[in-house]
Parts: C-alpha cells; structure tokens; sequence
C-alpha cells in the first residue's frame, strides 16, 4: 500500500516497530500536521499552497490514517485484556471507540470536499467538514496522548510490545526491524 510521503507528512522509520506505542504517538504529530493543512485550506482554499496541501491531506487520509486507526483499535484489545473488569479502561476505550465512528463520517465529508483538488479544481468554500474533522481529531489525539498511551506505556510489557509491533509492522506489509 503506498503511503504518503513529502516533505512535510514523511512516513515514519520502520524502525519505531520495536517501540509501538512511541510509533503512534509520532504518527499522532503526522496527524496534527494534516489538522494544520486542513485548517490552511479553510482559510484560504484558492491559495498557491492549496493544491499541495490538499493532496498531501488527502494521501495521508487515505493511506496512512486507516492504519493508524487499525492499530488504535489493536491497542484497545491489547489493553482491555491487561485490564481487570474493575478498570476504567473499558470507559476511555468505549470513548475513543465511539470518536472512531463519528469520525469516520467526517472523513468522508472531508475527502470528499479534498477531491475537487484532486480533480483539479479549488472551490470557493471547503465546507465546515473540513474545519469539523480538524478540530475532532485534534481533540482525539489529545485524548489518547493524555490517557491511552500513558496506560500502554504502563500495562504492555516487553513481549505485549513486540507483538503490537509486529502486527503493525505486517498490517504495513514491511518486514519487523530485528
């Protein structure tokens, strides 16, 4: 699968594997860079820039974010089971569960007002979408910076880790960095 890479969202060293949970968190700052593009086009959408930035939103929406989102959802059933039922893990999970769907449907709107650049045209008004699906995944990331890894970092041991790492690293079709 390609996955997006320029000079500002490049793809993360295959590397990170072996330390998955600082894996999404770097790819929680490629998420925060697509934010800021998106936020640029609701500004401005006939910019100079808008095309670029369009594109690389979009290239990273589609390639790199559905990944992200799997391996999201792996951590949550690798965290539920290092939990006792007494945790409020389940509670956060359900949250960032529930933000997952939601967001999904802002996804959409928002590749779907990006693909008049890919057609290449700019519209006048990209749509509060856009703006919506920014700020949402920035409250998402926030949230699972704040309490999701802080909990992985504490709960997974070392054979958790590489085993998350691996299944990230062949969701990616690249070979686990030994």
């Amino acid at each position: 699968m390609e996955r997006a890479g320029s000079g500002l969202i490049n793809p993360l060293p295959e590397n990170l594997f072996r330390r998955p949970i600082d894996y999404l968190q770097a790819d929680h700052r490629r998420i925060l860079r697509v934010c800021d593009l998106l936020d640029s086009l609701v500004v401005d959408p006939r910019s100079d820039a808008s095309f670029a930035s369009a594109n690389i939103a979009l290239a990273y929406l589609r390639a790199d974010l559905p990944l992200h989102i799997a391996d999201e959802e792996d951590l949550f059933h690798r965290l539920a089971a290092c939990f006792p039922p007494s945790d409020r893990v389940e509670s956060l999970i359900e949250t960032l569960e529930q933000e997952h769907g939601s967001n999904a449907v802002l996804l959409e709107r928002t590749e779907a007002a990006l693909s008049f650049y890919e057609a290449g045209s700019a519209p006048d008004d990209i749509g509060p979408a856009v703006a919506t699906f920014a700020e949402a995944k920035r409250q998402h990331v926030r949230l699972e910076n704040e309490r999701l890894l802080p909990l992985a970092r504490d709960r997974l041991g070392a054979d958790d880790c590489e085993a998350f790492g691996r299944s990230m690293a062949l969701r990616r079709r690249v070979p686990y960095p030994e």
